[in-house]
């Protein structure tokens, strides 16, 4: 079974759902079986950024203008796992969903986006390069040489918003 369906069980929303504030939230879905499952998931190969675009596309299918989301919580879980996955991908799913503050159909998710985004900037980019060759030095671990953060200040106009929500979202009707 695909782990990001754990995702959308109503196990998972009502647990996820509980919790009132969006650092509790985060707090509670970094510390989640069912997000570590994706993490772990994605960190060996069995799914890939592709699949999440993919399951993120069908989640984003049942969006209805003017109505709550109901896959809201399950936006945020994605979020914290790539909270720590040093990509593109990532860093672009994390920025777009931070981004639609503003949207009423959604209210938590880009909160906790936010933080993950925080969170995300805080930590160093290694790189392969920054490491020493194990064959250099067979007897000692990898050294990292340099370390590189990424800090970058986001304030979005509204503008900006609903692009990274038709972008996200794919929607051409979002704006009606």
């Amino acid at each position: 079974m695909n782990p990001l369906h754990a995702l959308i069980t109503e196990d998972f929303i009502i647990a996820a759902g509980a919790v009132s504030s969006a650092t509790a939230l985060r707090r509670y879905l970094v510390q989640c079986k069912e997000v570590q499952d994706v993490r772990n998931a994605l960190a060996k190969g069995l799914i890939t950024e592709s699949t999440i675009e993919k399951f993120t596309d069908y989640l984003m299918s049942s969006f209805i203008r003017g109505q709550q989301f109901p896959y809201e919580l399950t936006l945020a879980a994605i979020g914290v796992v790539l909270e720590s996955w040093r990509t593109r991908f990532a860093e672009d799913y994390l920025l777009d969903l931070a981004r639609l503050r503003k949207i009423s159909e959604v209210h938590i998710a880009p909160l906790v986006a936010g933080l993950c985004l925080r969170e995300w900037h805080k930590a160093p980019k290694v790189t392969k390069k920054d490491f020493v060759p194990k064959n250099r030095c067979a007897d000692r671990e990898p050294v990292v040489r340099s370390l590189q953060v990424n800090v970058q200040i986001i304030k979005p106009s509204v503008k900006t918003e609903l692009q990274a929500a038709m972008r996200f979202w794919r929607l051409k009707n979002l704006s009606k």
